[in-house]
């Protein structure tokens, strides 16, 4: 008898704890819906032809994106921008130091304390390998390429290098 009644009561508790309701799941977050909006970039002075952005990041509170513009023939020149909030853009000063500088589409930047560099490429000599360049960002907004050997990142033997990294160390050519 006690079983019977020790069972009876096992029972009971499995059919209220089964009836009861758990914690309720978390409402699910609704996705993301970024808002696109385009902006129209200067065609810096002294070129003209399409804008090519290549890579932007966020520099000392300001926006930068860099490129190149290319003409009506494909010729190409460096190019980069800045902007305050992401709407209304300027073009910066570009001073190349090298032929090929001067044909380069700058492809990837980075910042670090305040700093921005860059790097560009421009394909050519004979084989028609990458001529690639470091550019620098200087205080008073002049973006400089940084004369170097053509042997610097591996010369005719090189395929190219594609990213730049900041980090609290310096820089970092991947």
């Amino acid at each position: 008898m006690v079983i019977r009644r020790l069972v009876a009561v096992v029972a009971g508790l499995v059919t209220v704890l089964a009836g009861c309701a758990g914690p309720s799941a978390p409402a699910l977050a609704s996705p993301l819906r970024p808002a696109w909006q385009s902006a129209a970039l200067p065609v810096p002075p002294g070129s003209s032809g399409r804008s090519m952005v290549r890579d932007a990041v966020i520099c000392a509170g300001r926006w930068f994106a860099v490129g190149g513009v290319a003409d009506a023939a494909g010729q190409t020149v460096p190019a980069a921008w800045s902007s305050s909030d992401g709407r209304v853009w300027s073009a910066l000063r570009i001073a190349p130091s090298s032929f090929y500088g001067r044909r380069h589409v700058l492809y990837a930047v980075a910042c670090r304390d305040g700093r921005l560099a860059a790097l560009g490429a421009a394909s050519g000599g004979a084989h028609g390998n990458p001529r690639t360049a470091t550019w620098w960002w200087e205080p008073e907004g002049t973006l400089r390429e940084v004369p170097a050997p053509v042997g610097l990142y591996g010369g005719e033997r090189a395929v190219s290098v594609s990213r730049l990294a900041a980090g609290p160390g310096g820089w970092l050519v991947v």
